[in-house]
Order: structure tokens, then sequence, then C-alpha cells
């Protein structure tokens, strides 16, 4: 197994040639049923190696003895590090996991001091749910992972409220959960997931006849609405964003007068249509190059416009000044091009 993460022929009769060579052996064989990376074993080995060396300067004769030099060992590489460095970083961790993880792979009864792994929640109230739910439902590990991390929150909020058994199991205490668990700022899928979490364990714990009653029922769906997070349209405003007051402008002597303005009501499709909508005060919509389009019926030919309109409007760059403004009306078939309004007094269509 060295052969495959070690090429120099040196480094691997050195490794073979520690008294701790089969358990280095062993500790390399585990690392790669783990799935550690190259590079992690090759962190690793020497450490270990180093640790056997250690050991035997201080008097071990087996394997079991290197458990009473492992806090020694790691303070002296400590300090050679940072003497070396110079650095400051704190690396116990670094190197007392690799010389914990080959004791308890070597030695039997072994336990290391870093953190215990969590067992798996109701593990010893409802027994076989975990296998249950890869055998005969044949979930994946990512799965798995969820189902129990949502329920060790279940078994918290038990232990907290201070249920003494899963058997006083009520629905006021599972919907107090899920309220709970909506409350604390999570999202309605999560809060969605834990609820079918709990649902599908209720239902193995009575069918093992831990719970008298199968209380999955009891256990609320939450509501999750697709646009409930859009948002609402501000008051006031049309469908196209537009204030009513931008759109038409009251003309003293009566009618509708449009806005020379950046905030004038033409509108172009998806941002390239060249046909306009024009909206007035009354309402009303047309759907051409100008206020009103002649019908179809009264149209010339199509090579030059049909009909030529001129009307009042008002400039923004001179409010008190009338302008004269003139509109062609061409014909509305398919790929005709319809003039906008242009303003004499401002540069290009609009100001």
């Amino acid at each position: 197994m060295l052969e495959e993460y070690f090429i120099k022929p040196s480094t691997i009769d050195r490794l073979r040639s520690s008294w701790i060579a089969p358990e280095i052996e062993a500790y390399v064989v585990w690392l790669a049923n783990e799935g550690f990376s190259t590079k992690c074993v090759w962190r690793r080995v020497p450490i270990v190696f180093a640790f056997g060396e250690f050991g035997r300067s201080r008097g071990a004769e087996t394997i079991a003895d290197l458990s009473a030099h492992v806090e020694a060992f790691v303070a002296e590489r400590v300090a050679e590090h940072h003497r070396r460095n110079r650095s400051t970083r704190l690396m116990a961790k670094e190197v007392r996991g690799p010389i914990e993880q080959l004791l308890s792979v070597v030695l039997s009864g072994f336990e290391p001091t870093g953190r215990r792994p969590h067992s798996q929640p109701f593990v010893d109230v409802v027994p076989g749910f975990f296998d249950y739910l890869v055998e005969e439902r044949g979930l994946r590990p990512a799965s798995i992972h969820g189902y129990r991390h949502h329920l060790d929150r279940f078994e918290a909020y038990l232990a907290r409220i201070g249920l003494q058994s899963i058997g006083e199991l009520s629905p006021v205490i599972l919907s107090a959960y899920i309220v709970e668990r909506a409350g604390s700022g999570l999202a309605k899928s999560t809060v969605g997931g834990s609820a079918g979490v709990l649902r599908v364990f209720l239902r193995y714990a009575h069918r093992e006849g831990v719970l008298s009653a199968d209380l999955s029922g009891a256990v609320g769906w939450p509501q999750v609405y697709r646009l409930s997070t859009s948002p609402a349209r501000s008051p006031g405003t049309t469908s196209t964003g537009y204030s009513p007051a931008s759109i038409a402008e009251p003309r003293p002597g009566g009618g509708t007068t449009r806005s020379c303005s950046s905030s004038s009501p033409t509108v172009f499709a998806a941002g390239r249509s060249r046909r306009s909508a024009w909206t007035t005060s009354t309402g009303r919509t047309t759907a051409s190059g100008s206020p009103s389009a002649r019908p179809a019926t009264q149209r010339r030919s199509r090579s030059r416009p049909s009909s030529v309109r001129r009307f009042s409007t008002t400039c923004v760059m001179d409010a008190q000044r009338p302008l004269t403004v003139t509109s062609f009306s061409a014909p509305s078939r398919p790929g005709a091009r319809s003039v906008r309004p242009q303003c004499r007094h401002c540069v290009g269509p609009t100001c």
C-alpha cells in the first residue's frame, strides 16, 4: 500500500524500517478505505512515523505504550514548529489528530480525546429506523443525513420541554414543535422538510409498536406559495409602471396634451419593437405611430405616409412656448415602420 502513495524507494525503506511499520501500513489502508485524499496520506504518515520514533526514544516497547506519550509529542512538535517557522498558529489538533487515529485503528478500546461522534437520534427508543430508511426506502446518504439533522432538532426539543418518554407525545406537542420551527426564521421549505421527516418517523414508530396510535396525521404541512414573496404594485400606477399624471396632461383649451419628456407614454415592446402605444386621459390606447390611426380602408399607397396631421403640444424646454408637432400615420401592416412625433425645439424625438 505504501508504494501507491510514495515513489522514492528511500522513503518506503525508511517507513518500513520503523518498529511500528505494520501499524503504519494498517493505518494507510484505513485512510484509503475511508476515502482520504493522497495529500492527507502524505501529511499524516510522516507524523505517525515521527511519533513512533519519539515513543521509542522515551522507553516505549509496545504499541500500547505509545498512548502515554501523545501529549508530550504534541507539545514538542508544536514548539519546534513555532521555533523553526516563527509562527503562532495553533496546530495542536493537526498533530494530535493523526496520532489518535493511528491508535484507534491499531488498538481496540482506545478513545480519542477529541469530539465524540454523535449517536443517531432516538437510537435507544426507536432502534432500526435508519436501517429502515436505507434497506426498505432506499434513501441516499445525503437524504439520511437530512433525516438525522431534523430528528436531532426534534430530540433536543423534547429534552428541553422535559418529555421523558416518546410514548407521551400528543398532537399538541407536535403542533407546538412545528410552530416553533416556523417562527424561528427558517424557510418554509425547511419547515416542510422537517414536518415530512417527522411524519415518516412517527409512522415507523407506530408500526414497530412504540406508539399506540399513528400521530403522523397531527403534523401540519406548511403551505408554500410560489408568488408569495413577489413585490406588490405600488398604488397609483398602471400595469406598465407609469403614473396616470405622467401619461396625460390637461390642456388649457380642453382636450388632451402630451408631454414631450422622458416620461412620455411611448412604450416599445421588448425594447426593440417600432410600434408605439399612446394613452390619453380618456383611457383610449392606439397602437400606431400617431394619436389616431385611419382605418385600413382609408389608407393610401404603402410607399408613402397616408396622412399628415398637425397638433399642438408643450415642450419641457420651454413650457410657455406652444410648438407644432408633425405626426405621420403610416400603414399598419406587417413590417411597416411608424414615425414617432418629432419635436422641432429639442434634439431627437423626445426631450
